[in-house]
């Protein structure tokens, strides 16, 4: 097996870039999320992954090694390779640890796609929550506390599912 040496930076002047998700565990491996980064393609045939990771924060790995032999959703971004780019090094230098609230995988990838931080996942399990915690304390106000809870963390669950199902559709 050989040893690949992954640069701290991306090369520059890629040819093509796509936004990747596959799903991951998360929350002690007892929700499925669906994991993002941003694949780089060179002219050399090369294909680098920008993503954020618990373990990793902030790097550079393989498209296999993204991958974990999975299937992976590719979507062609547009948009301009050189802003994209600049975003994507900023990134890299800024190093920033992993936040599941703040700084996650979506995060850096809206970033450096749009100049946006923002997570689509994160976002569904917020409005998931809230509606179960409305449902809890209007429909279920004369229910114990234990099944309120336990209605508040299954929409925030589901919401977070769905969420995720949009993003990997059924191959």
């Amino acid at each position: 097996m050989s040893i690949i040496v992954l640069p701290r930076n991306l090369p520059s002047n890629p040819t093509q870039i796509h936004l990747l998700y596959r799903e991951k565990l998360a929350g002690g491996n007892l929700l499925k999320v669906a994991h993002a980064g941003i694949e780089f393609l060179y002219p050399d045939g090369q294909r680098l992954v920008l993503h954020r990771t618990p373990d990793n924060n902030t790097h550079v790995s393989t498209y296999e090694e993204f991958a974990s032999g999975q299937y992976v959703q590719r979507t062609q971004v547009t948009g301009s390779i050189k802003d994209i780019e600049k975003r994507a090094y900023l990134c890299l230098q800024q190093a920033k640890e992993y936040s599941a609230l703040f700084a996650n995988c979506e995060h850096l990838t809206s970033f450096v796609l749009k100049g946006e931080f923002h997570s689509k996942q994160l976002q569904a399990a917020a409005l998931g929550a809230g509606v179960s915690l409305a449902a809890a304390c209007t429909v279920l106000k004369d229910s114990p506390w234990w099944v309120k809870f336990f209605v508040v963390a299954g929409g925030t669950m589901a919401a977070s599912h769905l969420s995720k199902e949009n993003r990997l559709p059924r191959r």
